[in-house]
């Protein structure tokens, strides 16, 4: 009983996340100046090798209507003087900017969908923040003193120094695998 691979040790939730659901990106839709009222285009979606047919985008002055669901707009003021357009979740009238799902289409809270990087092991996740560190602390290895020579030594060494620490923690967490697959191994 017990043995490797059984139970739930490692094991991630298996909550959806914002990669496996279709999105609605408001902020695309700004840049290709497809918000104009009383227009119409039509949107194809495609999520992880899946594609959902064309679906009718109707823009009003203060609604989207995509397929059969209407999604409110929201204005608030931007910083430069001009006006900055939200999503309304078709749920909790929350402001946001990416709204998820094909069928019922609504925020990442209210689908409760969570980010790829929060079902991570955590050796992956200290794989990539040592990963991090290191590209932010662009070692120079063709100067004498491995600083780049635009960074100021306290961010240097500060970089370093979390670097270090995580490449510490790694190790640690290395050392318990191998502990653990050696008393594994014994029995």
């Amino acid at each position: 009983m017990g043995g490797i691979g059984s139970g739930w040790f490692g094991r991630r939730s298996r909550q959806a996340t914002i990669d496996e659901s279709l999105a609605l990106d408001l902020r695309r839709w700004r840049q290709q100046s497809l918000l104009t009222p009383f227009t119409c285009f039509t949107l194809s979606w495609a999520s992880q090798g899946r594609s959902f047919g064309p679906v009718a985008v109707w823009v009003g002055p203060d609604r989207v209507t995509v397929g059969d669901t209407v999604i409110g707009l929201q204005w608030t003021p931007g910083s430069l003087g001009g006006r900055r357009v939200w999503f309304s979740c078709p749920r909790c009238q929350r402001r946001c900017c990416v709204l998820y799902g094909a069928t019922d289409i609504a925020c990442r809270a209210c689908l409760r969908l969570v980010y790829p990087v929060e079902r991570e092991a955590p050796a992956r996740r200290l794989m990539r923040r040592l990963r991090k560190t290191i590209s932010r602390a662009k070692i120079d290895t063709s100067r004498r003193a491995l600083k780049p020579k635009w960074q100021r030594w306290r961010t240097y060494w500060r970089l370093a120094g979390e670097s270090e620490r995580a490449g510490e923690r790694l190790a640690a967490l290395e050392d318990r695998v191998y502990e653990i697959l050696r008393d594994a191994d014994k029995t």
